[in-house]
């Protein structure tokens, strides 16, 4: 990843942490759920995109919902390909 886009993710980061602190009166009490969620989900994202390791997320039946690219470029298949059950074209037939 381009250090222009390192530094980029780490503002959006700091700019998350401090909505965080923001206090309860500056938010409607009907939105901080929706928000911590949002915020949560783009956090995940963040460090996803900067973590130095292959990140791999799927449900209990096997069928990937998430990779991050550094797994893509682990694995050597483009995120399309891995999604759902693509992932099984990676393992050898006898395992």
């Amino acid at each position: 990843m381009a250090l222009g886009n390192v530094a980029k993710l780490l503002l959006r980061l700091k700019n998350l942490v401090a909505l965080r602190h923001k206090s309860a009166t500056e938010i409607s009490s009907e939105g901080v759920p929706a928000l911590r969620c949002a915020e949560n989900k783009e956090l995940f994202s963040l460090i996803a995109q900067i973590s130095p390791v292959g990140i791999y997320i799927s449900y209990v039946e096997g069928s990937c919902i998430f990779v991050n690219e550094k797994w893509c470029s682990m694995i050597g298949l483009p995120r399309e390909e891995i999604l759902g059950q693509g992932w099984r074209s990676c393992i050898h037939p006898d395992d």
